[in-house]
């Protein structure tokens, strides 16, 4: 370091790119542009680049200029109000016919009655796989000769019919049935293996996801079985499970022991943090044995000299979401708007 005894002018260089400005948080700005992720046409406070990548995704080449500028400025300590523009940004959906959800707010207010939706508008939502496990079948049984049976078809045992869950192959069928099946004829039954059951053709099984799901203490409580369900979200694109809801119920006012609401689609809505769950599935979605999931437990009437068991969601429910689109190119009127 220079030392000086006498009279003069010392010059000392100092870096100050890192440095954060006193009194940042009376520092504010505002910024409307297209980004690749985010809620649409609403004002959220960003306070810090990683809050800014978690919120509104990482730049592309077509949003890197004013991704940057926003960038930069919360860099040296500002607090930014950021509304990401309505262009042509679509939602993926379960059927693909994209829609745009802004926000919560306009999913409550029924923007789409689509059954599942990303959270959020763009083409990532395309990668996406909505899985909702239930307790799922429990025998599998291999006929002798090809069988012609379909999903909710009915297999004639010796002991009585059991409703088919899945058709495997012409020969292998899943069934649901609490008693152990004694197959006709030369037909053969097993446990039906709920870890091994795979996720489309993602390499996945249910194992990755959580334990079988069975009956919680609300439906319990009301001599009612089987209310359980497990609602995850896949990535297809890596083919990773990025969200885990577990050990949810198909009764609408279930409750968990705190006393929030535990009805998967009202969870799915308030908690994930990439789909909504929006129309209810329909018949050919759960099984006919069983009573119709979705009701309030009091309305099945069950009693411990009549308790009911809730019919099981197929594997069919869910599935991949498609029809997202981006739009990055903006016009002067859609940035006007989205500031006003």
């Amino acid at each position: 370091m220079a030392s000086q005894v006498s009279p003069g002018v010392v010059i000392r260089e100092r870096d100050f790119s890192n440095a954060v400005v006193t009194g940042a948080s009376a520092i504010r700005g505002a910024i409307a542009s297209s980004f690749r992720t985010g809620p649409v046409g609403k004002i959220v406070n960003i306070g810090s680049q990683r809050e800014l990548i978690d919120t509104f995704g990482t730049p592309s080449e077509a949003n890197a200029g004013d991704w940057l500028v926003a960038s930069e400025f919360l860099r040296y300590g500002g607090q930014l109000a950021v509304v990401r523009a309505a262009t042509g940004v679509l939602n993926a959906t379960e059927s693909g016919t994209g829609v745009l959800i802004g926000d919560k707010d306009a999913f409550d207010a029924g923007v789409t009655s689509e059954k599942f939706a990303a959270r959020y508008a763009g083409a990532d939502g395309n990668n996406l796989r909505v899985v909702i496990v239930d307790r799922g079948a429990d025998w599998v049984i291999t006929t002798s000769s090809p069988h012609s049976l379909l999903v909710g078809g009915s297999y004639a045992a010796q002991n009585g019919t059991y409703e088919v869950y899945e058709v495997i192959d012409n020969n292998t069928i899943a069934v649901v049935g609490t008693t152990t099946p004694v197959p006709a004829g030369t037909d053969t039954a097993v446990a039906w293996d709920y870890n091994s059951q795979a996720i489309g053709s993602t390499g996945l099984t249910y194992k990755s996801i959580a334990p079988r799901p069975g009956t919680s203490a609300f439906a319990a409580e009301r001599y009612l079985s089987y209310d359980e369900v497990h609602v995850a979200v896949v990535d297809e694109a890596t083919n990773t499970v990025v969200e885990r809801l577990t050990y949810l119920s198909k009764l609408s006012d279930a409750k968990t022991p705190e006393g929030a609401s535990s009805y998967w689609k009202d969870y799915v809505n308030e908690y994930s943090d990439y789909v909504y769950a929006g129309a209810a599935l329909g018949t050919a979605e759960v099984t006919t044995a069983g009573e119709d999931p979705g009701a309030a437990a009091a309305s099945y009437g069950a009693t411990s000299s009549a308790p009911l068991a809730l019919a099981r969601v197929l594997p069919t429910a869910g599935g991949s979401l498609s029809g997202g689109v981006d739009d990055y190119a903006y016009t002067a009127g859609e940035i006007q708007a989205a500031y006003d």
